[in-house]
């Protein structure tokens, strides 16, 4: 199971559609990273992957891969800063080998090979 986190509707359905068709994976889509964090603490097993927006409207990656990051989930952030968040925070989320940055705009094809590498 992969979860999606966009809080624009559009998108974060467009990026569902393409992991599942692609990749044959399940997907689990949620609009706030609260909700998201509420699903993964109860599901942690059955998550193979994380794809979340940066600038989501409740709280920011990092603040996402903080609360999640003791459960080991491979994590991408997507992203239209060419420098989100402080030095810090990318250092610590970049520590954790399996998670990855991808700028935007985004190419649906990198998606789905960087997800597959993860999986």
């Amino acid at each position: 199971m992969v979860v999606v986190v966009d809080d624009q509707e559009d998108i974060r359905e467009l990026l569902a559609m393409f992991l599942e068709s692609e990749l044959n994976v399940q997907t689990i889509q949620f609009a706030l990273a609260k909700d998201a964090l509420e699903y993964i603490k109860k599901e942690p097993a059955s998550i193979e992957a994380i794809l979340s927006d940066y600038n989501l409207s409740d709280l920011n990656g990092f603040v996402l891969f903080e609360k999640m990051s003791h459960l080991s989930i491979p994590c991408i952030l997507l992203t239209g800063e060419q420098q989100p968040g402080t030095q810090e925070q990318m250092s610590h989320f970049l520590e954790a080998s399996k998670n990855r940055f991808l700028l935007k705009p985004i190419d649906a094809e990198d998606i789905v090979k960087v997800v597959k590498s993860l999986l």
